[in-house]
């Protein structure tokens, strides 16, 4: 349950970088009491993210009754990934002493959305409303994100194309990657197709080439990497190369990525 309990105590929230199309709305719903067993009145504040900066998706009571002040029992909070690539969202509590205080920081892919209520909890959902596979950690514990690409999320008129699949946050540590072929990637006239993750500029920091062509059943694992940036995110990139034919003749294929990283800076 999150209250906000005095007049400087309040909600924030941060991107952890900047959007490419669309700032991702946010829904916060509320019921201020004077005491646990009061039904309390209803209010919602709705707002848009603002990129990186940091802000208030939800204000402190202000109102008295008989004397009492108000505190702010928060009900429900929604945020929705509308915008065109993956971002890791940052909801904070902010103490009397503006101290911020990290309550929840997923990884939001492309139509993903954050929801909290006072019966589930935190949960994050997928476009189609299914709850996403996700390791609960302690704080500052290691987090493992799975996610799954397709041969369509590759598929490009060129042999060789990169996508992003996580948003390193400033300050966090990438600590492995693991490879897993669903099923085998092919189509057409093409000889070989292979994959790999790394970074603008160095496509293959973080893991090898791994054979797509071949990969159903087969895992590829690296570890031991180090934080990229302490001030601004950094892209993770999967990278796609095709060799007879161009990746959009792929018509089969899906592997899953997983990213272990750790929160260092708060």
């Amino acid at each position: 349950m999150i209250r906000l309990t005095a007049g400087t105590r309040v909600l924030k929230m941060r991107l952890s970088s900047a959007v490419t199309v669309n700032e991702l709305p946010v829904v916060v719903s509320y019921a201020d009491k004077i005491d646990t067993h009061g039904q309390g009145f209803p209010g919602t504040q709705v707002n848009v993210s603002q990129g990186t900066t940091e802000f208030t998706i939800c204000t402190a009571p202000t109102s008295f009754f008989l004397g009492q002040q108000f505190f702010r029992e928060i009900d429900a909070i929604t945020v929705v990934n509308t915008d065109t690539a993956s971002k890791r969202v940052f909801i904070y509590y902010q103490d009397v002493d503006t101290t911020n205080y990290t309550i929840a920081n997923p990884l939001l892919s492309p139509g993903d959305q954050l929801t909290y209520t006072q019966e589930g909890g935190w949960q994050t959902l997928d476009s189609t409303g299914s709850v996403k596979t996700k390791v609960t950690p302690a704080p500052n514990a290691p987090v493992i994100t799975k996610v799954t690409k397709t041969f369509q999320d590759f598929s490009i008129a060129g042999l060789t194309n990169d996508i992003e699949i996580y948003s390193l946050a400033a300050g966090e540590r990438l600590i492995g990657v693991t490879l897993f072929g669903n099923a085998d990637f092919k189509g057409g006239a093409i000889a070989t197709y292979t994959l790999s993750t790394g970074i603008n500029g160095n496509l293959t920091k973080y893991s090898p080439i791994f054979n797509a062509f071949a990969g159903t059943g087969n895992f590829q694992d690296t570890s031991n990497f180090y934080i990229e940036n302490w001030t601004a995110a950094t892209s993770v990139r999967a990278a796609a190369v095709a060799t007879g034919a161009n990746l959009s003749a792929a018509n089969a294929g899906s592997i899953d990525f997983y990213i272990e990283t750790i929160q260092v800076k708060s």
